[in-house]
């Protein structure tokens, strides 16, 4: 692979064009063929490149590579030692699978491996010495006996097909299914079944909150106007569930401004007064009961009084401010 420059310089003119960049790493040989099932490629910020690319076989074990440098051609260079000085390494999956559907939506991945869904995020901000290309990596297994054959991935949520046409929907945040749709169509009039036909799920990547879904020639839209509906309570559990985990660690924080940011990005989700006045609500209580009692009185001030009443709350937050003088029971 060549730039203009070289090219120019070498009297040509012409790109060396196609060229073998990288030959992939696919495990051990054994019985089957390796093939490339995803590959990604984009410009990192303020100047980098990030490659990702998916490898499985049926005798193969899944992996996901990721290569980093300054440009493409140099993300893919090594030296005469054979080290490239660069972020190049993989990620290897257990089982094998014939092909590995791998997707991206913004900056979140996600890869149909035989035991579940690996996701995570891209990390696409460039600092010194930092050589990380994913990060808050994890595994959603899949149900016993559910075969997944397609899947597709939007900004809230997972989305698979079955080999019986059961289309699921699993929230990201809630890591489990809130919806299942087993689509008609693929049983035809005469009530013979068309299984074996291809279906596939398909994202445009202008639009990552629109999915269809083809079989054979046929073509499915598969609506998602109302993807964010509950997202904000899911996020709102997790984020409570997580913050009374670290609070049974004890994280030494007194004032409380390291566990209040998480509830803001709760805050942002919501999409109507209802939903606000709830969340504020919990944030409130959740730190009067980590005792950050400056904190709950400013947000119990901002919750409706239908949730937190006057009378009730001013007292819950006088009382552990007065100190009682300890009496001894005198013996009758």
């Amino acid at each position: 692979l060549k730039s203009p420059e070289e090219a120019g310089a070498e009297g040509g003119g012409e790109l060396a064009m196609p060229a073998l960049l990288q030959s992939l790493p696919c495990g051990e040989d054994k019985d089957g063929t390796a093939r490339v099932s995803g590959l990604h490629w984009e410009r990192l910020s303020p100047r980098g490149v990030l490659v990702l690319a998916t490898t499985c076989g049926s005798q193969r074990r899944t992996r996901l590579h990721t290569f980093r440098g300054e440009s493409l051609r140099s993300a893919f260079m090594t030296d005469a030692g054979g080290s490239s000085g660069i972020s190049t390494t993989f990620v290897e999956l257990p089982g094998s699978i014939s092909w590995a559907d791998f997707k991206i939506c913004n900056d979140s991945f996600a890869l149909r491996t035989e035991g579940g869904i690996y996701y995570g995020t891209l990390e696409k901000s460039v600092t010194s010495g930092s050589k990380k290309a994913l990060s808050d990596a994890g595994m959603h297994p899949l149900e016993p006996g559910e075969n997944v054959v397609s899947l597709a991935l939007t900004p809230h949520h997972f989305i698979t097909c079955g080999k019986e046409g059961t289309v699921s929907f699993i929230n990201r945040v809630a890591r489990k299914a809130i919806q299942q749709e087993r689509v008609d169509w693929m049983v035809d009039h005469s009530g013979s079944s068309r299984g074996k036909a291809v279906m596939e799920l398909l994202t445009d990547v202008r639009r990552p909150d629109q999915v269809w879904l083809r079989h054979n020639r046929t073509l499915v839209h598969v609506s998602s106007s109302c993807e964010d509906r509950d997202v904000w309570r899911f996020t709102l559990e997790r984020c409570l569930e997580g913050r009374s985990s670290s609070s049974r660690r004890g994280s030494g924080d007194d004032d409380g401004n390291s566990d209040d940011a998480p509830f803001e990005m709760v805050h942002s989700l919501c999409t109507n007064t209802t939903q606000k006045q709830v969340v504020t609500a919990a944030r409130a209580e959740y730190h009067f009961a980590k005792g950050h009692y400056q904190l709950a009185a400013k947000y119990f001030a901002q919750t409706p009084r239908s949730l937190a009443p006057f009378c009730s709350t001013a007292l819950r937050l006088a009382l552990p401010s007065l100190t009682l003088p300890t009496t001894t029971p005198h013996p009758t």
